[in-house]
């Protein structure tokens, strides 16, 4: 048999077989990146929110940024840049400076997401950090002074303030309680008015909280260098230890599910770890990618159902995790840190911001060529009120052609084929072709 000139037989079949392995291991190269971009320059991305449904992404960067799912900037409003929301998404509160401003999401006449301020309050100090009860009840500031100024959601009306310092600041999911907590003044459980109800200074912290989030009306979970710490707040336990965990790492963040049922963790060495309300350890991920603080985990948010969790980490890493802590994908960005991450608790959507850029995913396409090493979780993690972690899952490592233009929107639904990749394919075409031209 010949074709196209040559004699072809059994060497054509193998050199088509080659050429169609080849072609399949090269097929992830043209999978998608991002699903859209916004870059900017010398302007910082402060806080991410995703709608629940997936439905819009909203960014705090001195003006509130809203974009509709696939990238249109709808909005710029005055102003946050801390941005949260409640768990339906009906409500936003945002922080910036020394303001307090509180919105209702709703949409314009093209059914396109757009906020609508509710009320603005101002505060003698800058505001550290705010939080907010699951119905916008409650919103509580806490300056970077520590004081503490409680509002009525609904009115903005100030219902309590105290000048007591907190380092770390929550508010349980029906407001009833607003817990604040410091390394040197300890416990304070304000009540449903913003009054402090009870103190307790000689509570067990051997570092100073960064991170603070309620699990129920009585129950909040803080970091405590290497440990999370859950206490009972309702009287008159007072914040006796409910238990506590010993992390791989120095703790850097903690998120939390929508429902308040599972508490994800980001550390310093690149960790992340999953753990139910109750204490116990699901599992953990160890990303090693990168020494020391440079494979920091910076940010992490998880779904309603703890079936994703988004990492970000200080050596430029997306990590999308699934819910027995395997990395689905990492998606890398050269010479950017990652400082915040989010994801609609749905699942349908993920974000993430790093120095140049927001950066905006399909929580379960494939962002990148993916390279799966399994990391065993080391030996030296302990838990106290929880088993050990079961499954050791695996690092993921990629590194992305990126496109950099300011203060426009980028859509790259797929990445563009390399040169090899169409030198194969036409290859294969005529492989094929001659194959066909020779049993005929």
């Amino acid at each position: 048999m010949k074709s196209c000139g040559f004699p072809l037989g059994n060497i054509g079949i193998v050199v088509s077989v080659i050429l169609i392995a080849t072609w399949l291991m090269i097929l992830p190269c043209m999978a998608a990146g991002p699903l859209w971009t916004y870059p900017y320059d010398n302007k910082d991305v402060h806080s991410i929110v995703i709608a629940p449904d997936g439905s819009y992404v909203i960014a705090g960067a001195g003006k509130i940024l809203v974009f509709t799912r696939d990238g249109t900037l709808v909005q710029k409003a005055a102003y946050g840049d801390e941005v949260v929301q409640t768990p339906d998404g009906s409500s936003v509160a945002t922080a910036y400076s020394a303001s307090v401003y509180m919105f209702s999401m709703t949409t314009d006449a093209s059914n396109r997401p757009i906020l609508q301020k509710r009320w603005e309050a101002d505060l003698p100090d800058q505001v550290g950090s705010i939080s907010m009860d699951d119905f916008a009840y409650r919103v509580a500031a806490l300056t970077k002074t520590g004081a503490v100024t409680v509002y009525n959601g609904t009115s903005g009306e100030v219902v309590g303030r105290s000048t007591n310092y907190s380092a770390v600041l929550a508010v349980s999911p029906y407001a009833y309680r607003i817990t604040g907590l410091s390394l040197n003044e300890g416990l304070k459980i304000f009540n449903y008015n913003g009054e402090i109800d009870r103190e307790n200074a000689e509570i067990q912290i051997s570092s100073q909280p960064t991170n603070l989030v309620a699990i129920d009306e009585g129950v909040f979970v803080y970091n405590d260098g290497q440990n999370i710490v859950a206490i009972n707040t309702t009287f008159p336990e007072n914040g006796t230890q409910v238990w506590k965990a010993k992390i791989n790492g120095f703790v850097n963040v903690l998120a939390q599910t929508t429902g308040h049922d599972y508490i994800v963790v980001g550390t310093e060495n690149g960790s992340v770890e999953l753990f139910s309300s109750d204490g116990d350890r699901i599992w953990s991920y160890q990303s090693r990618t990168g020494t020391g603080s440079s494979q920091g985990i910076r940010d992490v948010a998880i779904t309603s159902d703890a079936s994703r969790i988004l990492a970000g980490s200080y050596d430029g890493k997306v990590i999308m995790l699934d819910n027995n802590g395997n990395a689905l994908w990492t998606y890398t960005l050269p010479k950017e840190h990652i400082w915040h991450v989010a994801i609609a608790s749905g699942g349908s959507l993920a974000a993430a911001a790093g120095d140049r850029g927001l950066y905006v995913f399909l929580p379960d396409q494939d962002v990148a060529t993916v390279t799966d090493t399994p990391t065993p979780v080391p030996s030296s993690v302990e838990q106290q009120g929880g088993p050990e972690a079961s499954p050791s899952p695996s690092s993921a490592v990629v590194t992305p052609k990126t496109t950099s233009t300011e203060y426009a929107i980028i859509r790259t639904a797929k990445t563009p084929l390399s040169p090899m990749t169409t030198v194969f394919a036409l290859l294969l075409i005529l492989s094929f072709v001659c194959l066909r031209r020779g049993s005929g």
